[in-house]
Parts: C-alpha cells; structure tokens; sequence
C-alpha cells in the first residue's frame, strides 16, 4: 500500500462484509416472533407478530416450561428448519432479543438458555452452541423492555430452542416474544 490508496487482500472482502453486516443490523427489519397457529412439526413452527393488511399473523407467545429442577428436558423449538416469514432473498438471522409477557407464578429468578444448530436441541447443547440469560421477571411486575441475548448470526434453516430453567422448581412456565433481525448476505 503506498500513497493513500487502498489494497485489496484476501482480509478486504471480510471487513467489507462484516461492517455491511454491522450497518444491517441496526437498519435492517426487525421481526417479532410468535406460535404460529399453523405450526407443522419442525419445518415451521414461528409467524410474525400482529397484523398486516387486516390478516392477522399471531398474537401467541412461546410458552417454555421447567422441569425437575434443572433445564427443560423438552425444551420449546422456537425456529424450524424451513419458516415461511422470511424475505425471499434471507440467507442469516440474529436473534438478538426477546420479550417476556408472562409467568406462571411470582418467582424472580429464571434462567433462560438459547441453544441453536442443525441437529437435536441435546446435540446443540454438546456443541457449546448455546447462551444463557437470567432474567427477573415475574407475572405481576413483568418487565416491559426486551432482554438481549448474544447469539451469533445463524443460517436460514438452523433450529433455536428455548429452555427455561427455575432453581428448585418444576413445571413452571413463561412466555416469550423472541425478535430477530433478517440478513440477504
């Protein structure tokens, strides 16, 4: 590189799209995510949230539950591998936060675990392929602002699961809003 121009290398490309990526993520659409009432096994199991030309997409939350004092045996899919709301020309996703908006009862403390990958929600938790977030929330002060989760950006077609866990308790529940971001590169 000499006199003030730029070179391209083989690290260009990814800085190029790293910062196109960046730059998507704060002006790209944003996408809140509900139970979709058609739902179909583990291809389509997510809608969009509220209403569009009249039509409404879904107004129903995820509902995740405990189990015996430790993570969800059965932890809720939350993204299947072939969801029919995406823009035709999405290739990534981020699920960068979620709502909560209900609880079953007025315990604070929670732990939500956002696991994600191609295989079982058991195979994603081997991987490391997952996040934890505590959240403090309960059914009579809900906590209005979203909660941010860090997980990385993924491929259209990739699973997400939710699994809720509540020290020393059992069949406790809470519902959530998880939101997303959509990317064409």
């Amino acid at each position: 590189m000499g006199g003030g121009r730029w070179h391209y290398d083989e690290h260009s490309e990814d800085i190029y799209n790293n910062t196109r990526r960046t730059k998507f993520h704060h002006h790209t659409k944003e996408r809140t995510l509900g139970l979709a009432g058609n739902a179909s096994g583990t291809t389509h199991v997510a809608a969009g949230v509220g209403k569009a030309n009249g039509t409404t997409f879904t107004e129903d939350p995820f509902v995740l539950t405990t189990a015996s004092d430790d993570w969800s045996d059965n932890p809720t899919l939350l993204l299947g591998s072939a969801e029919t709301f995406w823009d035709s020309d999405t290739v990534r996703f981020d699920l960068h936060r979620f709502y909560p908006v209900a609880a079953s009862h007025d315990r604070k403390l929670r732990f939500l675990r956002i696991s994600w990958g191609t295989g079982t929600a058991a195979q994603s938790i081997t991987a490391g392929a997952y996040t934890v977030q505590p959240i403090f929330i309960d059914d009579t002060n809900k906590r209005s602002a979203p909660i941010e989760l860090d997980v990385p950006d993924l491929a259209i077609g990739t699973f997400v699961w939710g699994h809720l866990f509540e020290p020393d308790q059992n069949d406790r529940t809470m519902s959530i809003f998880p939101v997303l971001h959509q990317y064409y590169f």
